[in-house]
């Protein structure tokens, strides 16, 4: 085969992968390479160019607002001497008058007793003059309140900041007894003030305090004409209802195989039907598209129909075949939880936290995102950790950007660490890594170090593979079981053993006993670590997941594992501590399959005491052995 470039007839050398992806021979491979080259290289300098001009405006934005900020605290301290100076003249004119006051009383007094009158004309013409500066001086107030403080001229301002000003109010209900709203009314008080525009504080008042649109509206309406809360202006009456009682509702599908009339493809939604309660209705529409995979249409139409108070169990929103679940949402989806950072860190007694290690993943974000992004979680990461007490879990959402949470354990020792994971992520699987990495980090460094370790400077390499190890990929969709089949899976676990037996898509008990195995391990060390001394646990588990549990506590064999009965529903089994020498005591009987049970319950009784405790068990501080115990019973 020749070239494709027009016009070339030598025979083709490779692929141009990077620039036009045709068969080419090496001649114009070359060329082709230094177009790619070149168009790259002109991309560069056009983002250069690009960045140069915004670092130039965010400069000059700055200058702005620094020019900005002097102006204003320049305004308020001339505004402060004024009112300063008009305070101590009018506290002259007070006292003035209040001894023109008690001489005048004086000569009333005097005048009634003796009969005689100390009053002339000079007296009245005084308390006149008093009174007509009095009056004015209030009337002078009046005018002063009644001007806006956005009401001034600012010389050599860019427009838009005028813009701005003039457009942004402060929602006044950080406290009761404003505009007539008291604490019977029920809405909440604990904003704290912030200014917004007219459309923002509107939803700010419905969805922040929880107030009816209508009343929302209202409040909103004398906030923006200028009305203060210090005007004891009442919008509100004291019976009336302002308290959005329709804020919270539960999630309406309920119903697997009816969704508003919609009954086609309904098995690639998640999570149906839903039992969450007492949302937000303002979230319903991402309720329903990130937790339900909805189509944000189908979303929107539900929503309006609960906003409207018009959707009943019975209502047809949608034809019967329409598809109103979102294309991400794909039978068999293999969706990946991410981990997206991993800090250690070190809180010293004075609350000041220094992040002594950090290992990022954000290959989900896009790559002039990364770096944002990166500073994002650090700062969240030593945020969270400095408002965290001692010796405290806890797990927080994160920002919108990262749309994950972020969970967190600090030691009494001051040493923390914090994971940042999508909302996906389990929680409790991240704790357990928590408590994995700050032991790592403590096997790598001495406590003694950390109150002198510089910022960045942890180099536990292990922190990299963890942040590698424990991202988690899952189906989604269950793996159902073949019913035709079922017979001849039954036959080949029987066959293979239920322990060794894997079904098609699933795991094998060998496979859980490995899971066991991890579990124990952290089990382990947060005892020996004393973080739960004397304390019960409680492990909720499935069945064999049980079972596995006592064969590894316990060292028993296979073949002893496939005697046991998988355990009632809701059933249970009890390890209870020796505080003499710490060991672990099992005090339930276990169930065993009727046709492997021994004739004679002497030998049942032998089999799984003392043979269970004693021969097949390699003795370790949590386990003991119970034959001579059960020899002093008898």
């Amino acid at each position: 085969m020749t070239c494709q470039h027009p016009s070339c007839s030598f025979d083709i050398f490779s692929s141009c992968i990077n620039h036009c992806m045709q068969n080419l021979c090496l001649i114009h491979l070359i060329d082709h390479g230094d177009i790619f080259l070149r168009d790259f290289t002109d991309l560069l300098d056009h983002l250069d160019k690009s960045t140069c001009i915004l670092k130039q405006e965010t400069n000059f934005a700055e200058t702005q607002i620094i020019q900005r900020r002097q102006y204003e605290i320049e305004r308020i301290n001339r505004m402060y001497d004024e009112n300063q100076e008009d305070i101590r003249k009018r506290l002259a004119f007070a006292e003035a008058a209040n001894v023109l006051l008690k001489d005048k009383q004086h000569k009333l007094i005097k005048s009634k007793q003796e009969n005689e009158c100390y009053i002339s004309q000079h007296d009245l013409e005084q308390i006149k003059s008093y009174s007509i500066q009095i009056k004015n001086s209030s009337f002078e107030k009046q005018e002063n309140k009644n001007k806006s403080i956005t009401n001034f001229e600012i010389i050599n301002e860019p427009k838009f900041m005028i813009s701005n000003i003039l457009k942004t109010y402060s929602c006044p209900l950080i406290q009761p007894n404003v505009f007539g709203i008291t604490l019977e009314h029920n809405i909440r008080f604990d904003c704290d003030g912030s200014t917004y525009n007219k459309s923002h504080l509107t939803r700010h008042l419905e969805y922040y305090h929880r107030m009816l649109p209508e009343c929302a509206l209202r409040l909103r309406n004398a906030i923006v004409n200028g009305q203060s809360s210090l005007d004891q202006i009442k919008l509100f009456s004291d019976n009336e209802i302002i308290l959005n009682k329709e804020f919270f509702s539960d999630c309406t599908l309920t119903n697997a195989t009816n969704i508003f009339g919609a009954q086609s493809s309904l098995s690639i939604l998640m999570h149906i039907p839903c039992t969450k309660k007492q949302m937000a209705l303002a979230s319903m529409i991402n309720h329903f598209q990130y937790y339900h995979k909805l189509k944000y249409n189908a979303a929107k139409k539900i929503f309006n129909a609960m906003k409207n108070k018009s959707l009943t169990s019975d209502i047809i929103l949608f034809e019967t075949n329409e598809r109103i679940g979102s294309q991400a949402a794909k039978e068999n989806q293999i969706l990946t939880m991410k981990l997206l950072a991993i800090f250690v860190l070190h809180k010293d007694v004075d609350k000041k936290v220094k992040i002594l290690q950090e290992e990022f993943n954000l290959e989900s974000f896009g790559y002039f995102q990364r770096l944002s992004i990166q500073q994002l979680f650090g700062f969240s990461a030593r945020t969270v950790t400095e408002r965290t007490a001692l010796g405290t879990k806890q797990s927080v959402e994160a920002d919108q950007t990262a749309k994950g949470f972020i969970h967190i354990y600090v030691r009494p020792d001051g040493l923390a660490s914090v994971i940042i994971a999508d909302s996906e992520y389990p929680q409790r699987v991240a704790h357990t890594l928590l408590s994995k990495v700050m032991d790592d980090f403590t096997n790598a460094y001495p406590p003694s170090s950390w109150a002198n370790m510089n910022e960045q400077t942890g180099k536990m390499a292990s922190l990299s593979e963890v942040l590698r190890k424990y991202q988690v990929t899952f189906l989604y969709k269950g793996n159902f079981q073949d019913l035709a089949k079922r017979e001849i899976t039954v036959a080949e676990r029987q066959k293979i053993g239920r322990f060794f037996y894997r079904f098609r898509n699933g795991e094998s008990g060998a496979d859980v006993y490995d899971r066991v195995s991890s579990f124990m391990d952290s089990l382990f060390r947060e005892m020996d670590g004393n973080l739960m001394p004397n304390s019960n646990i409680l492990i909720v588990s499935h069945g064999l997941f049980m079972r596995l549990f006592l064969m590894r506590f316990y060292r028993w064999s296979v073949e002893k594992f496939h005697t046991l009965e998988n355990f009632n529903n809701c059933g249970y089994c009890i390890l209870e501590r020796d505080d003499q020498d710490g060991s672990f005591i099992l005090k339930t009987e276990l169930k065993i399959f009727p046709e492997r049970k021994r004739t004679a319950m002497k030998d049942l009784k032998e089999k799984f005491s003392e043979q269970s405790f004693n021969e097949e068990i390699i003795t370790t501080s949590y386990t003991r052995d119970t034959k001579n115990d059960e020899k002093k019973n008898d």
